[in-house]
């Protein structure tokens, strides 16, 4: 799918752009250009106008930077959104986040949905027609739950509109989206394919992505029930998911998980569904800015309080372990965490990465041959991490992106690596945490859990009560799914943001020594990188002003009235 997925028919441009328009008096199909009367003719067209459908549907720079708005993240970059929101300075005279307000891919779902019954049955199949409705009601579905998890009540739209009537459209309630939502993947899923085996279709909605997007809104919505019960389906015949892992038990199967090669769903089979990407067409580029000086700019640093987040080897948090040294804090820690995080003293590339060791300018730049970095990433290094802390997923080899399948000799600034929006780890979790929810803790709670924990070099969970299982629950999604653009739908489904939104804190200052990695840490150094504040009214954003210029009938959230 990866080569036609983007190459979207310029028909298909000059269709949408004429969808909504009144009917001409001259009603002429044109001779020199496609129009909806010639267009839905072949096989090809149907094709053609679905892969327009994806186009838009979701992006990695939301995936991988929607953590900046938590205790995850720290954003240093050119979007300033990420820090108006954290530091608590939104308003709604501000025309915040209208990136998220988005109606542009429903439209294009909408205009599919509307057209492809005008093909021939003996062209386009049965089977094949109802595949590619269901792929377009799925797309629709998603960006409907995105909308909703941002702003609550939005205009329902299942049907393409005019100008005039978009201006007038009122809002639904997100009960009633919600109820939509989820009657359209339970009606949908059975007219997918469990799996596709031809490389052509791989990034093509499937069963499983309805089901696993059906068991994460029913989650979020506290329908716990429901949500074990669709988890249920995935985790048994006909479904073969399974958590990612390697032949040798000591490698990190976690950190290979998210490398180019293996985020794709044929040959990874945690992998559920993902966001395909092509060099020199739809690349991304992502990865440019999160990437660490010189390939990249450190736009994205992760924070104190993540790294403490994660587990020592003895399945204890560092407040628990005894064994625990602050002073060499990054010791017998879960897997995890090296997986996720480039930290100090770490290996990564060539080099031992030293953010925090002060430099001799007579010694930087230092370009470490075999390597695409320096050897000094310090506070004298332009672009240097904001918090000593940056983003390893998906750059754990940084050559992958370069003079490969999966990049050019321009590295990370165009790449063709997919990005996952839904994998298995996830549905592990999301039955676990309803199963704890609804009080039926048993051995399957156990095994979902430990099947991530195993992997991350970690003992297995132990019979617990529900508050504590709802600790341990909520600690695995945050250290699994780091990056992954869960976490603050996490934390306002939860209601913990005034507790967790803290003020970002750096690593600690000290040294690391360039020849072997070894740190000397000032324990309690950690400078504070940026204020922080959070109060319950930013469990939901406020709906664009552009969106309340244009339509009358639309309401700004109470919570920014």
């Amino acid at each position: 799918m990866k080569k036609l997925r983007y190459s979207i028919n310029i028909s298909i441009a000059i269709m949408l752009l004429t969808i909504g328009c009144k009917k001409n008096i001259l009603d002429v199909a044109p001779q020199d250009a496609y129009s909806d009367k010639t267009f839905w003719s072949t096989k090809k067209d149907v094709i053609a106008a679905i892969n327009g459908c994806y186009a838009n549907w979701e992006s990695a720079s939301n995936i991988l930077r929607n953590d900046c708005f938590t205790d995850n993240e720290y954003y240093n970059g050119y979007s300033g959104m990420y820090e108006l929101f954290a530091s608590g300075r939104v308003t709604a005279a501000i025309n915040f986040s209208p990136v998220f307000y988005e109606y542009g891919t429903i439209y294009t779902c909408n205009w599919f949905l509307e057209n492809v019954d005008k093909v021939n049955s003996s062209i386009v199949d049965g089977s094949l027609r109802e595949r590619v409705k269901a792929e377009a009601r799925f797309i629709r579905v998603y960006r409907y739950f995105i909308l909703t998890q941002y702003y609550r009540d939005v205009p329902l739209i299942t049907a393409t509109q005019t100008a005039a009537e978009a201006r007038v459209g009122k809002q639904k309630s997100k009960a009633a989206i919600t109820d939509f939502m989820l009657n359209e993947l339970a009606a949908i899923a059975p007219n997918l394919p469990v799996e596709y085996t031809d490389f052509a279709d791989v990034g093509r909605i499937t069963r499983g992505a309805a089901l696993a997007l059906k068991a994460r809104i029913e989650l979020f919505n506290k329908k716990y029930t429901d949500c074990i019960a669709t988890c249920t389906q995935l985790m048994t015949a006909p479904f073969n998911y399974s958590v990612y892992t390697l032949p040798n038990p000591n490698a990190n199967a976690y950190e290979e998980l998210f490398r180019p090669g293996n985020v794709n769903a044929i040959v990874n089979k945690e992998d559920i569904l993902d966001i395909q990407y092509k060099i020199n067409q739809n690349e991304k580029n992502v990865l440019s800015e999160i990437g660490i000086y010189p390939v990249g700019n450190s736009a994205v640093g992760m924070t104190q309080s993540l790294v403490d987040e994660y587990e020592t080897i003895n399945g204890l948090t560092i407040a628990n372990d005894p064994s625990y040294d602050p002073s060499q804090p990054y010791k017998n820690r879960d897997k995890r965490l090296d997986a996720s995080i480039i930290r100090p003293g770490l290996w990564y590339n060539g080099i031992y990465f030293d953010p925090i060791t002060p430099s001799d300018p007579s010694e930087w730049p230092m370009p470490v041959p075999n390597s695409y970095l320096f050897l000094s990433n310090d506070k004298a290094v332009p672009s240097n991490s904001p918090t000593g802390y940056n983003l390893k997923k998906y750059l754990s080899i940084i050559k992958d992106y370069y003079g490969t399948p999966y990049g050019t000799t321009a590295g990370l600034s165009n790449t063709g690596g997919n990005v996952m929006v839904i994998r298995y780890a996830e549905v592990l979790l999301t039955y676990a945490e309803a199963k704890i929810e609804a009080g039926q803790i048993d051995a399957s709670v156990y095994d979902a859990i430990n099947q991530l924990r195993s992997r991350a070099g970690l003992p297995n969970a132990t019979p617990s009560n529900q508050t504590a299982m709802r600790d341990l629950v909520r600690r695995e999604r945050r250290v699994e799914l780091v990056g992954e653009g869960l976490r603050w739908f996490d934390i306002v489904r939860w209601n913990i943001g005034p507790t967790v939104i803290t003020p970002v804190m750096a690593c600690p200052e000290g040294t690391v020594d360039r020849t072997n990695g070894n740190i000397t840490l000032q324990v309690g150094s950690n400078a504070v990188v940026a204020p922080r504040s959070y109060t319950p009214k930013y469990n939901i954003f406020p709906i664009p002003a552009m969106e309340l210029q244009q339509n009358s009938n639309i309401l700004q959230n109470i919570e920014y009235r």
